[in-house]
């Protein structure tokens, strides 16, 4: 809260010591850092991270309880999901998940 009414300057270090921010690279390693980020976030489960979008936006429109509902709702959806199965059997096995987004 202080930091909203104040406007305080934070320092990368500050912000991430805050966890407002994930990581402080360096300008040289900014782009390499972020496609890493990309591709670790290209290689989930397109059927789950729909979802997790899809949450994100409602929370800002919804109550709690109705938030809630959707929630467990999509948790559902999730595990019965083929991509879940994919993913644990590629933990097990253990090889990479290849994903088909159903």
């Amino acid at each position: 809260m202080k930091l909203l009414f104040t406007g305080e300057f934070l320092s990368a270090e500050r912000a991430l010591e805050l966890g407002c921010v994930d990581a402080v690279v360096a300008p040289e390693a900014l782009q390499e850092h972020c496609m890493a980020l990309a591709k670790t976030i290209a290689s989930g489960s397109p059927f789950a991270l729909q979802r997790i979008k899809s949450m994100l936006y409602a929370g800002l429109e919804s109550d709690v309880g109705a938030h809630r509902q959707r929630h467990t709702r999509n948790m559902a959806e999730c595990f019965a999901s083929e991509d879940h199965k994919e993913g644990v059997a590629s933990f097990l096995e253990p090889r990479p998940a290849v994903f088909q987004g159903r």
